[in-house]
């Protein structure tokens, strides 16, 4: 550790990350090497999509700020990164995404504290940045009959291929699995028929973006999506076969929108609209309610463990107006949700 006439000398220079332990001057200890070393463990195999955000924001640091040594990273370093951010033409909101990730990796190398156990203790003081001006955007709501369409050219779907089910019906079980409880992309491609819970009638499954602290999503089901469940259940011993590739899925996508006649890119549907206009259609018919369908993070001691509104959501997933062409596979049997 510095000794404190050794501290107050520090306190004289330029604000810097100034280190905790002795280094040998000849190693070099860059961001990317403190990522790889201490943080990038911490990921599962299926959360490559989060590890490539790390690399891709290490790429654009090491671009613009020449890749210093830890220690000798300043605030006015972090500035440049900044400004050659904005100067590339990159919107405040991924330069905001980009600095996330690398304040993520400042923290893990900074100082112990209560907020931050599991701290390396490298570093004496991160450094700052304030985050840039972000406009609110108003969440994409998908008009149903966008919703129809896309349902009905599901037909020209050829992926996934390695399965008994034909691919038209895997998609259309996804698409309303995304309208009826707005699960993250991949939270919903990868689901199992362990995470279904026939004689229940609820599916439950933990989110990858809260895998580590195991927050679970739990929802009934309603006669619309048990139907489609039950027509690939009854053909094939997984629910969606689909592989690390994320390719195929972002290919296909695009090309079941030009088949339902949404031609012009900026028209496209994103999964994340599907997302929205679910949290949208539940807010509507029940206001509140729609933190609880998407699984959001209960908000204080009272939600987190006093607070239970499985009624509400069983009643708002049982009358939710589901979309016309949903309703070619509805489940005529009388289904108990509770």
């Amino acid at each position: 550790m510095i000794s404190r006439s050794e501290d107050l000398q520090h306190d004289r220079q330029p604000a810097t990350l100034k280190l905790f332990g002795e280094t040998s001057p000849s190693t070099k200890l860059t961001l990317r090497t403190c990522f790889e070393r201490y943080l990038v463990h911490d990921y599962q195999p299926d959360q490559k999509s989060t590890v490539s955000a790390y690399y891709t924001a290490l790429n654009h640091w090491e671009r613009l700020t020449g890749n210093p040594d830890v220690s000798a990273i300043t605030n006015e370093t972090v500035r440049d990164f900044r400004d050659g951010l904005i100067a590339s033409g990159l919107s405040n909101d991924t330069i905001n995404k980009n600095w996330r990730h690398l304040r993520a990796i400042f923290r893990r190398i900074g100082p112990w504290e209560s907020g931050n156990p599991q701290a390396e203790e490298i570093i004496r003081r991160p450094p700052h940045m304030k985050p840039l001006p972000s406009a609110q955007k108003m969440p994409e709501v998908v008009d149903t009959d966008v919703i129809n369409r896309i349902y009905r050219a599901c037909d020209i779907a050829e992926w996934p291929s390695r399965s008994r089910v034909p691919a038209p019906v895997l998609w259309r079980c996804a698409l309303v699995l995304f309208c009826n409880y707005g699960p993250r992309t991949w939270d919903c491609w990868k689901l199992t028929w362990n995470e279904i819970n026939w004689s229940e009638n609820r599916l439950r499954f933990v989110p990858q973006k809260t895998r580590r602290n195991r927050r679970v999503v739990e929802v009934p089901l309603n006669g619309t999506v048990r139907a489609h469940l039950r027509t690939v259940e009854e053909n094939s011993p997984r629910l969606f076969p689909v592989t690390e590739d994320r390719g195929d899925l972002y290919n296909q996508w695009p090309t079941i929108q030009y088949a339902a006649a949404i031609r012009r890119k900026a028209d496209h549907v994103d999964f994340q609209h599907l997302r929205s206009t679910c949290n949208s259609w539940y807010e509507r018919m029940k206001p509140g309610i729609g933190k609880w369908i998407l699984g959001h993070a209960a908000q204080g001691v009272n939600e987190r463990y006093y607070l239970n509104l499985w009624s509400e959501i069983v009643e708002a997933v049982e009358q939710l107006e589901q979309p016309e062409a949903f309703l070619d596979q509805r489940d005529d049997s009388q289904l108990r949700l509770f």
